[in-house]
This record gives C-alpha cells, structure tokens and sequence, in this order.
C-alpha cells in the first residue's frame, strides 16, 4: 500500500522498518527494549532529516526546522530567548537546529545540486511510505525511499546519505556498519511488491555527501554482493521476529534456550598457539 503521509505518521506505523529490523543484529532482547522504549532523536539524526528536508522537500524545511538564534544561554537573558525558542519549536511542531549546522547543510546541498548525475537521480517521487507483507513470514513492513523514478523498464532508488567521508573504501565499512546492505534490499522488496516491479528491475543508488568541505560526493550502485547480503539479513532477522513474537522469547545473549556460552580466545591468539 503506498501513501503520502507525513514523516511523523510513517513513524508512528507499528509496520517493520528498517532501521528497526537492523536491532536484531544486537539481539531480540535488544530489539525488544528499542521498541518498547523509543528514544528522542539524536543530533546526527535530526542534521541528516534537515539536510534530507532541505534537497527533497526545500518548500516544507520551515514547518519541520528551526534555526537557533545566537543566544548566550549562561546569562539570564540568553536562557531566556533559548527557552521561548524551544517553547515555540515545541509548539509548531518543530526541531531545532543550529546557525552552523544549516549553514553546513546549505552548503552540502549545494554540492549534490552542483552534480548532474545527482540532480538526475533527484528528479523523482519523493518521501513517499510504502507498506507490505512479507509472504513468508506474514509480518507487515514499511519503508519510505527518499526518490525513486522509472527509467527505460527500471525502477531506481536513490538514498542521500550524509557521512564523514565519502571515500569508496569507508562506504564499504559504512554499508557494513549501518545495515545500508540490508536497506538496499528492503527497500527493493517494498517498491517490488507496491509498484508491482520485479525486483530484479529495481536498482538502488546510493548518494553520499561529506559533512566537511569540500563537502565531497561519491554516488555509487549497490551491486549484486550487497543486494544478496541484504536479503540473507532480511531473512533472518524477520525470521528471528516471528519466532519472538509467536513464542515471547525475545531472547539476549545467552540465545533462545538462555545456556552460558563457551568462552573462548580471540581467533588471532588462538593461531598463535597452534590451534
């Protein structure tokens, strides 16, 4: 089911999303506690919505941001003006952000916008929630592509990414690190199943912005290795869900029947005697 909706609504959806599924990587246990006790955004999450709202939707930045006025807020007057600004920020609906880190954002857009490929990789349906379920597993996920777009019988996904360095090698540790792998197929599987593609039509692009100048980009195509390893971690953690759901056993380190492990030595000690 596709729909347009807001950023806070598509949160809100009790459906599976990535980010969410990606905890199963810690353990159920983990996963559970993240669920049951949803934390307020950091302030890198909250920079990258702003650097997102102000590429793909620059007309609604406003109604979603605020830029903090200078403000000394160890003198009375400066705790003052902070407090009224939180107050109203509160009250619109709003998150704050700060002069230099829009500043910064400005500047990054900039440099996707200053980019042909990327412009073209842009120009598309943006932010907009899709909803499925998973034919194995019977449990509804979501996912919510930042643009996608039909081109010559494919369908192509683009996700912005802000990061530290936009280098191919530290892409592959990021790719890793952040479950971006586990995004490309997800995200593949949910226009698959609403556009009613093959998903074997659905290519995904990455475009990484760095968030120090130059402020560099890197646009890259997930390939074939990082697709198949995308779904490998699909399917076990949504595997993983639906055993913890249908047993309550939202197990944690000790695994599903709670045994004590078997402490061992690091695998580079270990060759160093003999074994």
């Amino acid at each position: 089911m596709l729909k347009q909706e807001s950023n806070k609504d598509y949160h809100s959806n009790s459906a599976v999303s990535k980010s969410m599924l990606a905890k199963m990587s810690v353990n159920p246990q983990y996963y559970k506690w993240c669920l049951d006790n949803p934390q307020p955004p950091t302030d890198d999450l909250i920079f990258g919505s702003a650097f997102h709202k102000l590429v793909l939707e620059p007309q609604d930045f406003d109604k979603e941001f605020a830029i903090l006025p200078e403000c000394n807020r160890r003198t009375k007057e400066g705790k003052a003006l902070y407090d009224d600004f939180m107050a109203k920020c509160y009250e619109n609906g709003q998150q704050a952000i700060t002069q230099d880190d829009y500043n910064v954002i400005c500047a990054m857009r900039d440099s996707v916008m200053s980019n042909k490929y990327a412009v073209a990789l842009l120009k598309g349906e943006h932010e907009q929630s899709m909803y499925w379920v998973d034919n194995f597993t019977q449990i509804e996920c979501k996912c919510r592509p930042d643009c996608y777009k039909a081109l010559k019988g494919h369908i192509i996904i683009t996700d912005l990414k802000s990061c530290r360095s936009a280098d191919i090698k530290s892409i592959e540790k990021d790719v890793v690190q952040y479950a971006y792998d586990l995004q490309s197929f997800m995200y593949s599987q949910g226009v698959s199943e609403n556009l009613k593609v093959p998903i074997e039509n659905i290519d995904f692009m990455f475009i990484f912005v760095e968030k120090k100048a130059p402020y560099q980009i890197n646009i890259v195509q997930a390939n074939e290795y990082v697709r198949q390893r995308g779904e490998n971690l699909f399917r076990e953690y949504i595997g993983t869900l639906k055993y913890c759901r249908e047993s309550g056993n939202y197990y944690g380190y000790m695994g599903a029947e709670n045994l004590p492990n078997e402490l061992s030595l690091p695998s580079y000690l270990l060759k160093d005697i003999g074994e």
